[in-house]
């Protein structure tokens, strides 16, 4: 309980070390609120309308999707509004359609089938539960996903190197 009490003081210290720092507009942001302290009107701040975009633009076009890069494009024409996809995996049913629901399973089931094939790395899974967390609130557009998913892929041997006798004739 010590060392839980310790984890509890440290995180409070530094949750407030950060709210000094960003004058508070981190503890505004968290709160669903702008940067004077009102309150916002949607608390996903129109992710859920780019959402529900992206899933009508699957329905219309399932198998190959609207295209790729075009999910940009359908943003403009049906919502009048200029913005890139926030979420990889909503982007990757309306622009590939069902072969973005394959490449998806790929992805997922692709290093999970390697890792039970005997693939050593114990940050397997908090690499890869960290790459799902962030593609599916931030897209692949930042380098960091592929970069994590990368690391998931490793083959990590933690055993000791054995010494080899040397012989001589």
């Amino acid at each position: 309980t010590l060392k839980m009490a310790g984890i509890i003081l440290v995180s409070l210290a530094i949750w407030t070390f950060t709210i000094f720092q960003t004058g508070g507009l981190i503890e505004n942001r968290y709160a669903n609120e702008d940067s004077l302290g009102r309150e916002k009107e949607d608390i996903t701040t129109g992710r859920v309308d780019l959402l529900t975009t992206e899933i009508e633009a699957f329905k219309k076009s399932p198998i190959l999707g609207v295209g790729v890069g075009q999910v940009k494009t359908y943003f403009e024409t049906e919502l009048g509004i200029e913005l890139p996809t926030h979420n990889e995996i909503s982007r990757m049913l309306s622009e590939h359609g069902l072969f973005g629901i394959f490449a998806l399973l790929v992805l997922i089931f692709a290093p999970i089938i390697t890792k039970m094939n005997g693939r050593k790395n114990i940050y397997f899974y908090p690499f890869l539960i960290f790459w799902g967390l962030t593609i599916a609130h931030s897209s692949m557009r930042i380098a960091a996903p592929a970069f994590i998913y990368a690391l998931s892929l490793l083959n990590i041997d933690y055993a000791p190197k054995k010494k080899t006798a040397l012989h001589r004739k």
